[in-house]
């Protein structure tokens, strides 16, 4: 029995001019596959040295030539190339051979077009487009609008017109919106819709309504209205040409200056990700587009099915939840919906049964739970879960595994298998591939990769980086993920190695945070601390010192960043713990309890209804206790809480509440009154 994890003896051979090496490891922690590696690179290692006493150790390849093609075979997707190259091209063929076909339906509203009404309103938007500010191609266009099949018109007659989509975040501060558009914003024009020609990023653009119908002024803004009919038509039927390198949307995330960074992804890159032969979507697939559009998951529900001649039913507004699920699957006969890791977890944990007559659930973005997949796939026996990952640059994802009732998940979930014209390795810091079962970081490549960062050279020439393994001139994208590529040729997640962390399915940066926190006049000193990190739970912890109350922080930081990137818990903190070496403590910052950005009186309940609420409200938030005017986001809920005190509210009380009741009751006695 080993003593140590691993044991490793040197014993010299007398006479023989040699050493006998022997290892003993523990077999709950390695397997034999493993601890035979490590003999047999120790053995190259010493053989090398012994070569050539002279030469670094560093230099060394501890690699065989078989270690070596099976990381490259394991970390290969399959290669192939699609009919047509460009999302516009796709789409234009895709609606040639089935014009009658349903594309898109408004669940909110029922309205709903065919193919051929898609392309024709596609068309006359992409026309206007271009007479409203020319030549369009690789510029990105601004769309502030709800999600809609006006929508769909916009995205689908930008692309037509050459130009690329650049979704606005209607979710995010104003503030935040406006730096979205900052960097590289090559247009002053703002496409929107109805609802938001009088929105203050108007101010100063000239503004493109996806309907109407006369030309008005409003502010400094011309305002240009849509024309219908025949001539509308005919406006966009002269189309430019459209090439695969060229750019079809340009995407915002968090960045670690402090400003949102924009992600440039090309047609070929979509086209890729939208054919991929994982995804199964046929003709008879109707897929459920409810991600925000100004987040990469869009791309998957609205080009997937569009270009597959499948349907794509737009979610009515508000948070998806259990119910909902139901109520849309039965409706509008649903067969596909890909949810974050978070959302997929509280809905699986809430009600698993709700995705029973779905084809198949995807679900990435984060750490997925195997409790949840189990969960889901015990409830639903004929239901796919699909797991994937990937960042942004990479449009969307890379990786993929569908999981079956009878299979067996393992802990943590696997990251998958690399999709079509994919290639993923694993790295050490001197970029050489790290043997089988082995820590290092993960670098993608392929054609999924993002062109790079609207605007800013420096940081994708640090992101983006020279290939040493593939052929001249390929690229690698640089992750920050921390991988394993087993035997088996399992890849597995291990944390990151930076700042960077994912909240609700997005990514963040913990120095934009800090960034936004200093920048309030009454902060000196700032840090943030995420709790329970790399799981769907995670929460932030802000600490800080200076003049300014931990309340009138909040209401800076909520006019500043979105709600996923506000800490949960601000630490006002009257000395500033430092090392010897003059850097943060972290070991002296106080352990988080409750959100101190309010404080309530301590009120009992009043009502039956107020009592039972204040329970729930305090189950949902982990909470021993809960006075009745406490705030449920301020003492640390969020939107993926909310979805989930919605369930149990209405479970308990047989309601139909939806989570906007508790964003605008967010106290147990409002909410008490409201019911």
């Amino acid at each position: 029995m080993a003593k140590f994890d691993l044991d490793v003896t040197v014993r010299e051979l007398p006479g023989q001019g040699g050493v006998q090496v022997s290892l003993v490891y523990a077999a709950d922690l390695f397997d034999e596959a493993t601890a035979q590696g490590l003999v047999d690179r120790m053995s190259r290692v010493l053989e090398a040295a012994a070569l050539d006493p002279g030469a670094p150790i560093s230099t060394i390849d501890v690699l065989t030539p078989g270690e070596r093609a099976d990381l490259e075979r394991w970390g290969t997707g399959p290669r192939s190339t699609p009919e047509e190259s460009t999302v516009a091209g796709a789409f234009l063929a895709r609606a040639g051979r089935c014009p009658e076909a349903v594309a898109v339906v408004d669940a909110a509203s029922g309205a709903e077009l065919t193919y051929r009404e898609l392309e024709d309103r596609a068309r006359a938007f992409a026309g206007r487009v271009r007479d409203a500010f020319g030549e369009v191609t690789d510029v990105p266009v601004p769309v502030l609008a709800e999600r809609s099949v006006d929508l769909v018109v916009a995205f689908t007659g930008i692309l037509l017109a050459g130009g690329a989509y650049r979704p606005v975040h209607l979710g995010h501060p104003l503030n935040r919106q406006r730096d979205s558009l900052t960097d590289g914003d090559g247009t002053p024009l703002l496409v929107v819709d109805a609802a938001h020609s009088d929105h203050p990023l108007t101010e100063g653009r000239r503004i493109l309504t996806i309907t109407g119908d006369d030309t008005v002024t409003t502010g400094t803004s011309p305002l240009v209205g849509a024309t219908n009919g025949e001539d509308a038509v005919a406006a966009g039927a002269d189309l430019p040409t459209v090439l695969p390198d060229q750019l079809a949307y340009v995407m915002s995330t968090s960045g670690s200056t402090g400003r949102p960074k924009a992600i440039a992804i090309t047609h070929r890159s979509v086209v890729d990700l939208a054919v991929d032969p994982a995804w199964e979507i046929t003709a008879d697939d109707r897929v459920l587009m409810q991600a925000p559009h100004a987040f990469d998951g869009s791309t998957y529900e609205l080009w997937a099915p569009l270009l597959a001649g499948a349907t794509v039913v737009i979610a009515p507004p508000g948070e998806l939840t259990a119910a909902r699920v139901r109520d849309l699957t039965r409706t509008h006969h649903l067969t596909t919906i890909s949810l974050t890791a978070g959302l997929f977890s509280v809905l699986a944990e809430d009600d698993p049964h709700a995705f029973t007559h779905l084809r198949e659930v995807t679900t990435g973005g984060d750490i997925v739970p195997p409790a949840a997949v189990h969960a889901v796939l015990t409830a639903s026996p004929d239901t796919i879960v699909r797991t994937t990952y990937g960042p942004t640059e990479t449009t969307l994802c890379v990786t993929h595994t569908p999981w079956h009732p009878h299979d067996t998940i393992p802990t943590p979930v696997p990251l998958g298998t690399p999709m079509n014209n994919t290639t993923l390795r694993v790295l050490d810091p001197a970029l050489r591939p790290c043997p089988p079962g082995v820590l290092g970081e993960l670098y993608l490549t392929g054609t999924g990769l993002a062109r790079g960062y609207l605007a800013q050279p420096a940081l994708t020439a640090t992101r983006f980086t020279a290939d040493p393994h593939g052929t001249p001139g390929t690229r690698m994208y640089r992750t920050g993920d921390l991988a394993r590529l087993h035997h088996d040729g399992t890849l597995t997640f291990h944390g990151r190695n930076d700042h960077q962390i994912k909240i609700r399915g997005t990514r963040i940066e913990i120095n934009e945070i800090e960034t936004a926190l200093t920048t309030h006049h009454g902060v000196t000193h700032a840090a943030v601390i995420a709790h329970h990190p790399h799981t769907p739970h995670t929460q932030l912890t802000a600490y800080y010192t200076g003049t300014t109350t931990p309340t009138t922080l909040h209401h800076h930081l909520t006019t500043t960043l979105p709600p996923q990137m506000t800490p949960t818990t601000l630490h006002h903190l009257t000395t500033w713990p430092l090392t010897p070496n003059g850097k943060l403590d972290h070991t002296q910052l106080p352990t988080p309890t409750t959100t101190t950005t309010t404080t309530t009186t301590s009120t009992t309940p009043h009502t039956p209804h107020e009592h039972l609420l204040t329970t729930l409200f305090a189950t949902t938030l982990n909470l021993p206790t809960l006075n009745t005017h406490d705030n449920f986001f301020t003492q640390g809920g969020n939107s993926l809480l909310a979805i989930r005190l919605t369930n149990h509210i209405n479970t308990t009380l047989n309601l139909n509440l939806n989570t906007q009741d508790i964003f605008a009751h967010p106290t147990p006695t409002t909410l008490a009154h409201h019911l």
